[in-house]
């Protein structure tokens, strides 16, 4: 754990700004691949949210509508292989830190939940497919349920994890960040409670003494 931690602290202190321009690039990257990963999760909410709300569908309305299915399942599985290209961009840019013991245990997170993805998604893709299946619209359900639980996880880990890694350990921001540059001032100019608190006691033992002579 103190190994971590001290490699943490060498990190964010011995970063040169070349190296941080690398990291602010692939923070741009991940927050983009975010976005991608929530258009890819709306658009599955197309078949998903009729499914949802009507228990009766007929295996005649299936078989019916089978082309549009089709199309869709392929425009599931082009909107996915798009954000594959995104996805190496960012394992690229995050690659050039991974020495360091935390980076790669994210690196190797990171590649274990775009898998658990792409396996749930084959399964659903599979199963769009699967157009004699008593209990279709139930099934293609859970299929899509299960794909949105995996993106759920994905998003927490590169919010949480990734970003709030790169941030804290690499380019070592933190909550003063964001305040302008007036009130940042204040914060680290402002003399510590506990000084204020010293001077306070030694203010009143002086006054105690000269009362005293």
């Amino acid at each position: 754990m103190f190994s971590k931690f001290a490699d943490s602290v060498n990190m964010s202190l011995d970063v040169p700004s070349s190296e941080k321009k690398i990291a602010q690039k692939a923070v741009r990257k991940f927050q983009f691949l975010v976005k991608k990963i929530d258009a890819f999760d709306k658009h599955l909410d197309i078949l998903y949210n009729p499914f949802k709300s009507h228990e009766n569908v007929s295996k005649e309305s299936i078989t019916d509508h089978r082309a549009a299915l089709r199309r869709y399942r392929d425009k599931i599985n082009e909107n996915f292989d798009e954000i594959k290209v995104f996805i190496v961009g960012c394992i690229t840019d995050l690659n050039y830190f991974s020495s360091d013991t935390n980076i790669s245990e994210i690196i190797n997170s990171f590649n274990d939940s775009i898998s658990n993805i792409s396996e749930s998604l084959e399964i659903l893709l599979s199963g769009l497919d699967n157009w004699n299946d008593k209990d279709y619209r139930n099934n293609i359900i859970t299929h899509i349920e299960s794909v949105k639980k995996q993106i759920d996880q994905l998003n927490k880990l590169i919010n949480d994890r990734i970003i709030a890694d790169i941030n804290t350990n690499i380019l070592a921001k933190n909550w003063t960040d964001n305040l302008d540059d007036k009130l940042k001032s204040s914060i680290k100019d402002k003399e510590p409670y506990i000084k204020q608190l010293h001077d306070e006691r030694e203010r009143k033992l002086k006054e105690m003494l000269n009362l005293g002579e």
